[in-house]
C-alpha cells in the first residue's frame, strides 16, 4: 500500500489525468454526399399556390380578385401567408384581413 501511494506521489498530475481517460477520436463530415446532383431550378416549372380551405365563390375572394385585377396567384399567395401567420383563424377572417390590408395600403 505504501508503495502505491509513493508511486502516485511521484507521478505528475498531468500524467495521472491522461492515464485514466481513454483517448476518443471522432471524425465529422459536414459536406453533403457528392453523388446526388442538385435539381436545375431554371428548368423546373413553378406550381401555383393554392390557399387552404377558401372557396372561390366566396364574395370576399371575388372582391380580393377584383382588387388584384384578377391575379389568382397573388391572391392565393396572400391568403396562404395570412393562414401561416394566423393558423387558428377562420377562412372568412383571413379573407377580411387580406382585403382590409390591401385597401389600407392603397388608402381606398
Amino acid at each position: 500500500m505504501k508503495q502505491v501511494i509513493s508511486d502516485l506521489k511521484l507521478k505528475k498530475p498531468q500524467e495521472q489525468i491522461h492515464s485514466k481517460t481513454p483517448q476518443i477520436q471522432t471524425e465529422v463530415s459536414l459536406s453533403p454526399p457528392l453523388d446526388t446532383p442538385l435539381p436545375d431550378l431554371k428548368k423546373m416549372k413553378r406550381q401555383p399556390s393554392k390557399p387552404k380551405g377558401v372557396p372561390k365563390n366566396n364574395p370576399l375572394y371575388k372582391e380580393l380578385l377584383n382588387l388584384l385585377s384578377g391575379n389568382q396567384e397573388i391572391a392565393n399567395r396572400l391568403i396562404t401567408r395570412q393562414q401561416q401567420l394566423n393558423p387558428d383563424k377562420l377562412e372568412n377572417w383571413i379573407l377580411e384581413k387580406v382585403v382590409g390590408d390591401i385597401k389600407r395600403d392603397r388608402r381606398v
